[in-house]
């Protein structure tokens, strides 16, 4: 009987010893590759761009999430120029008919992501 209660002793210290409190499986990593959570336009069937339509009297706004989010720093471009630092996107249309790029890059210290679509202005809706 002592060798079992020993036995079960040394069994459940092995168990208990083998689980480390360091070993979240949640834990968040600076290394691990940078990823875009959202709403993006899809590419059409010619592997262009999505779009974006914006009427030219409302604003656009694209908010995404970025992980691993303590290490990841979004820049979005328009027509290749930085405009916006952050997980969140801002545009109001300017004139009719014309149409933007834009890129997001997404990095970490360690590796890189993009999105890319196009922004097109449509007319004003309503009686603006």
């Amino acid at each position: 009987m002592k060798i079992k209660y020993v036995l079960s002793v040394l069994f459940l210290t092995l168990i208990l010893s083998s689980c480390s409190t360091n070993d979240d499986p949640f834990q968040i990593e600076a290394e691990e590759y940078p990823r875009i959570m959202g709403r993006w336009p899809n590419k059409d069937d010619n592997g262009n761009w999505g779009i974006f339509e914006i009427p030219t009297n409302e604003t656009l706004v694209i908010s995404l999430q970025f992980t691993p989010s303590p290490y990841t720093t979004g820049i979005w471009y328009l027509n290749d120029i930085p405009v916006y630092e952050g997980s969140e996107f801002t545009f109001n249309g300017y004139e009719v008919g014309l149409e933007y790029k834009l890129k997001l890059v997404v990095s970490t210290d360690y590796h890189t992501t993009t999105r890319e679509a196009r922004i097109k202005v449509l007319p004003p809706v309503g009686n603006n």
